[in-house]
Formats: structure tokens, C-alpha cells, sequence
């Protein structure tokens, strides 16, 4: 995940959370088996990729 991180910031100078997320969802696709903790495989129910939303709220 800090690569992920790290990546973004050298990217954008900044944190873009989308980015940051696509990036997570990128790294946990490519090695799923990494261990990431056992709520992570459940998270491919679904693509959280197909909805973007605003990170902050309202």
C-alpha cells in the first residue's frame, strides 16, 4: 500500500484519493494473495472501482 501512496504523491504532489485507491485496488489485483487481511478477498464481490465517490462527504 505505500507504494501505492508514494506513487500518488510523486504523481500529483499530492494525495488524490481516487488515485490512491485505484492504485490500492491495482496492487491487491496483481498479488491477492499478499495478505492483506481477510476482509480484502470479500471486497471482490463487487468492483468499489465502478462508483467514484467523494472521500470526504458532503
Amino acid at each position: 500500500m505505500a507504494i501505492s501512496l508514494y506513487r500518488t504523491l510523486r504523481d500529483h504532489g499530492q494525495v488524490v484519493q481516487d488515485e490512491l485507491a485505484d492504485g490500492f485496488a491495482s496492487e491487491y489485483a496483481a498479488d491477492p494473495y499478499r495478505n492483506y487481511g481477510l476482509a480484502m478477498p470479500r471486497r471482490g464481490d463487487h468492483d468499489p472501482m465502478d462508483v467514484k465517490t467523494d472521500w470526504l462527504g458532503p
